[in-house]
């Protein structure tokens, strides 16, 4: 049965996806890996939410992504031992720890959520997916100049934003 609370519960989870996908980009540089982490996080957030009450999505999606991010290096990482992902892992926790980098990544999100559509995906392709101007181009049935001024205004509008927001000098 599909209800209410799920239906809120995946829209906040949509909501929060740039910065768990900008997050999770800035600890994994494989585009396959960052996709099988999103992947869990979104499961697991899903998973949880069917037994207990989620009070802040975003919040509580951030934990399970950065828990799911030490999993991965756990599990793809030779030659290293258990304090060394342990060690990451604090990294990890460094970023969300202060509230001045919690919402400066907040004010991030809300900048790529308030692009025009295609501006916000040509910009998500080539910064976390890693993809070409040639390959978003024919994806998306544009021109390459196309996709090089989609990726330039993106990229004018959050500098613009997070200026307008305090976090540029």
């Amino acid at each position: 049965m599909y209800s209410l609370i799920t239906c809120q519960l995946e829209k906040s989870l949509v909501e929060a996806m740039p910065s768990i996908m900008a997050f999770i980009a800035s600890k994994i540089s494989n585009h396959h890996d960052r996709e099988d982490i999103l992947q869990d996080v979104l499961l697991r957030t899903l998973k949880y939410a069917d037994r207990s009450e989620i009070k802040n999505v975003q919040s509580y999606a951030m934990n399970v992504c950065k828990s799911a991010i030490v999993d991965h290096w756990k599990n793809h990482t030779v030659g290293h031992d258990l304090n060394d992902c342990c060690e990451h892992e604090d990294n990890t926790s460094d970023l969300f720890s202060s509230e001045s980098s919690h919402r400066k990544l907040l004010d991030t999100a809300k900048a790529i959520q308030k692009m025009p559509q295609l501006r916000r995906i040509v910009f998500l392709n080539k910064r976390l997916d890693g993809k070409s101007r040639k390959e978003i181009a024919e994806v998306h049935r544009i021109s390459e100049e196309s996709v090089k001024k989609h990726i330039s205004r993106a990229s004018a509008d959050l500098k613009s934003y997070l200026n307008g927001a305090g976090w540029l000098s």
